[in-house]
C-alpha cells in the first residue's frame, strides 16, 4: 500500500469512529469490553461493561433512565455497578432486574432517586445515599430486594439520615424504609417517628410503635409475612388504606382507639393494650 492509500485509509477509519460517536452506535474497545453510547432527552449517558470483572460503569451528564439500560446485554452477569459524577438523577425503574448486582455505587452530585429505581435487584446487599441527594420517592425505590440489609446516608445530607442501616427523614419523624434483608425478629420504632411509610420485612415477628405516632401509610407492613404482634400505643393514629398489616397479625392498642376501629373494619385481630 502506497503512502497516499495509507493516509486515505486512516482518514476513513477516523471518520467512521466519529460518526459512531455522534449517532450512538456501539463501540468496542476489546473482546473483554462491551461499550455503548446512547443519547436520550438531550443528556449524554455512556455505559461500559467489563466482562473480566463483571463491572458496569456509567458516566455522562443528566438523568439516567431505564431507556439507557434497557438494551444492555447480560444484565444478570453484572456484579458491580459504578455511576460516576455528572449523573444527577436515577429514573423510575432504571436498575430494574439487575438481578446479579451485589454493589451499586452512586455519585456525589446525585440529586434525585425515583420510584422503583432498584426494583428486583435480587442480590443487592447495601446502598449508600450521597450527601447531595435531596429527593427520594417515598412510595418506594426498593421493591423486591430480598437481601438488602442496609441503606446508609452520607453525613451532611439535608433531607435524609440513617440509623443502623434504616432510612429516615433527616429529622427522624418519618421511617422511610426498613430493609427487607434484615434478619432481626423484633423492632422498636424510635420515639421521634410520627409517620411510618415502609416497614416491610419477612423476618419481623414483633413491631412496637411510639406513643407519638400519627400515621401508618398503606401497605407499610403488608409484606411482613411472619409478623405476629404490632403494638400501637397511640389512640389517634391514622391508618391509611386496607392493606397495612398481614391478615394474621394481632394489633395491640388502647380500647376505643383508631387502631381498634381499623381492626374491626378490616377483620384484623385486636387486643386491648
Amino acid at each position: 500500500m502506497n503512502l497516499f492509500a495509507k493516509k486515505f485509509t486512516g482518514i476513513l477509519a477516523a471518520a467512521a469512529i466519529a460518526t459512531a460517536s455522534c449517532t450512538g452506535i456501539a463501540l468496542s474497545r476489546s473482546s473483554s469490553y462491551q461499550t455503548s453510547l446512547t443519547i436520550a432527552r438531550g443528556d449524554r449517558i455512556y455505559t461500559e461493561y467489563q466482562e473480566n470483572t463483571q463491572t458496569l460503569s456509567i458516566w455522562g451528564t443528566g438523568s439516567l433512565t431505564v431507556d439507557e439500560l434497557r438494551e444492555l446485554k447480560d444484565k444478570e452477569k453484572i456484579k458491580t455497578i459504578t455511576v460516576s459524577k455528572g449523573i444527577t438523577s436515577i429514573g423510575e425503574k432504571a436498575f430494574e432486574d439487575f438481578r446479579g448486582a451485589v454493589s451499586i455505587t452512586l455519585p456525589d452530585g446525585l440529586l434525585k432517586i425515583e420510584q422503583g429505581a432498584f426494583t428486583s435487584c435480587l442480590s443487592l446487599k447495601g446502598l449508600r445515599i450521597p450527601k447531595s441527594t435531596d429527593e427520594i420517592d417515598a412510595s418506594g425505590i426498593f421493591i423486591d430486594c430480598p437481601v438488602l440489609s442496609s441503606v446508609k446516608v452520607t453525613k451532611g445530607n439535608k433531607n435524609y439520615t440513617s440509623t443502623d442501616g434504616i432510612l429516615y427523614s433527616s429529622d427522624m419523624t418519618k421511617l422511610i424504609y426498613y430493609p427487607q434483608g434484615r434478619s432481626r425478629s423484633s423492632f422498636s420504632v424510635p420515639q421521634e417517628v410520627t409517620t411510618v411509610i415502609s416497614l416491610s420485612c419477612p423476618f419481623l415477628k414483633s413491631v412496637t410503635l411510639p406513643e407519638g405516632l400519627r400515621e401508618i401509610k398503606a401497605g407499610a407492613m403488608a409484606e411482613c409475612s411472619a409478623l405476629g404482634d404490632v403494638y400501637i400505643p397511640s389512640e389517634n393514629c391514622v391508618l391509611s388504606g386496607k392493606d397495612i398489616f398481614p391478615s394474621a397479625a394481632v394489633i395491640h392498642a388502647p380500647a376505643g382507639s383508631t387502631a381498634e376501629e381499623y381492626c374491626r373494619k378490616n377483620n384484623i385481630t385486636f387486643r386491648e393494650l
